[in-house]
């Protein structure tokens, strides 16, 4: 049977053709099961998958087995809350069904070494501390020292470096050295005294100003030296 539209100009006249048939919808008639207890998940370490970990126990109203939903799946340390999914040993009678279980992911172990024979000259700032990882990946922070700048060995801290939460670091240390720094003292030119007087102070110039103790010296003797250089003879008179 068809039924026609009709009206003002430019409405189209639409036909609707009427046909017979079946549908048929298929329905799952099958039960589904009840999870009575879930599963107990073992304790995995970061990087490693879901399937790393073993489900045992847990039971169901029928007999059956549990699986990771996402076996592929990599969890950051901590407890993760996993899908598993139930699958009847009768399948033709239930359907699968789902939950949850909790998985320990323990952080993975690293291993961070303090690279040795690190220094500075006294004066200078720290340089950055450097390190060999056991393995490489991202880290923050740095390491540092213990306090001090004069001369001398300080140990090599693991500051505030860290790998985050998925990572426990174990920190071998080593010594940092601060080691003198290199100047030079001149002593001046052309000093003098009179025979019988005292000595007087040795002056002398430094290639940088800092803070001295002490005093120049000089070779032991108290006698005038007259010194006249001739042909390959020196000649000394009092």
């Amino acid at each position: 049977m068809g039924c026609t539209s009709s009206g003002a100009t430019n409405i189209n006249t639409t036909y609707f053709a009427a046909t017979t048939g079946r549908l048929t919808i298929a329905t799952d008639t099958r039960t589904t099961p009840s999870i009575i207890t879930p599963p107990i998940a073992s304790e995995i370490t970061y990087s490693q998958t879901l399937s790393g970990s073993t489900l045992s126990g847990g039971s169901a109203s029928v007999a059956g087995s549990f699986a990771f939903t996402d076996p592929a799946t990599i969890p950051d340390a901590g407890t993760y809350n996993a899908p598993v999914t139930f699958t009847p040993t009768d399948g033709t009678s239930y359907k699968t069904t789902s939950g949850n279980v909790d998985v320990v992911v323990a952080p993975k172990p690293i291993t961070i070494t303090a690279d040795a024979s690190q220094t500075k000259v006294y004066g200078l700032a720290d340089p950055a501390f450097t390190f060999t990882p056991s393995e490489v990946v991202g880290f923050t922070g740095a390491l540092s020292r213990d306090a001090g700048e004069d001369v001398g060995v300080y140990a090599i801290t693991q500051g505030d470096l860290s790998a985050g939460p998925n990572y426990a670091i174990t920190f071998i240390p080593d010594n940092f050295s601060i080691t003198p720094k290199l100047i030079t003292v001149t002593a001046d030119a052309n000093q003098t005294k009179v025979y019988g007087e005292v000595d007087p102070t040795f002056t002398f110039t430094p290639s940088e100003a800092v803070s001295f103790t002490g005093a120049l010296g000089r070779d032991a003797g108290e006698n005038v030296w007259h010194l006249c250089h001739y042909s390959r003879w020196l000649i000394r008179w009092p």
